[in-house]
């Protein structure tokens, strides 16, 4: 309990509070995961928002895998379709080629034009891939973006620029088979435009859950 104080003390009273009030949604997510080791870091992660105890987050971090990439979970194929929401330099589409070498296309979304540069860069002489300055969204519209490379880039009512955003059902007319979002918060809005895709395509989901303290309950 040495730890909490790393924690606001307003933030920390907020977490204790809707973990109190969301017990049972907690209790059906953990029964819904397939392995214990899910189910040890959805504890964990429940235990350091409770205690602000670092420790619990030790206890769930990956050290054997690239993130995204738990080879134990995730098996992926030559035909692999994977869709890279928040693409940023092109980290993780890298990092699905190291773990996996073979796919079928990958589309990468980053809305940031100098990152989207940069990831193109970085993945020159890969084959069938699609990029898309676009962001992805629960509709087809225009968003205000906030270009902040140090603490990533968000859609904001006061955005420096604006941005272009998509649906990822109308956007891909292909079938996809892994779909990575890391978007600043609008992962839920992204997963709205994308249910046609993940009704009907059944596609892998690695979905980040950090950037609002209900999506941990919302997003699955």
């Amino acid at each position: 309990y040495s730890s909490r104080k790393n924690l606001d003390n307003y933030t920390f009273r907020n977490s204790i509070d809707f973990i109190k009030n969301n017990i049972e949604e907690f209790n059906n997510i953990s029964n819904l995961l397939g392995d214990e080791r899910s189910k040890s870091t959805l504890a964990n992660t429940m235990m350091y928002r409770l205690s602000g105890n670092t420790q619990y987050l030790c206890n769930s971090m990956e050290r054997q895998h690239d993130q995204y990439f738990d080879k134990d979970l995730v098996h992926c194929t030559s035909e692999e379709i994977f869709v890279d929401c928040g693409g940023y330099i092109g980290d993780s589409s890298l990092s699905y080629i190291k773990n996996f070498e073979k796919y079928k296309s990958m589309y990468i979304y980053e809305p940031d034009d100098q990152l989207l540069s940069t990831a193109k860069e970085n993945l020159t002489g890969y084959k069938n891939i699609h990029y898309s300055s676009k962001g992805v969204y629960s509709s087809n519209t225009t968003l205000s973006f906030n270009n902040k490379h140090d603490a990533g880039n968000q859609f904001s009512e006061n955005g420096e620029s604006s941005v272009e955003v998509c649906m990822l059902d109308t956007d891909i007319k292909e079938k996809v088979s892994f779909i990575k979002m890391d978007i600043e918060g609008s992962e839920s809005a992204a997963i709205l435009g994308a249910q046609s895709h993940i009704k009907n395509d059944n596609p892998k989901l690695a979905i980040c859950l950090y950037h609002y303290e209900e999506d941990i309950i919302k997003i699955p």
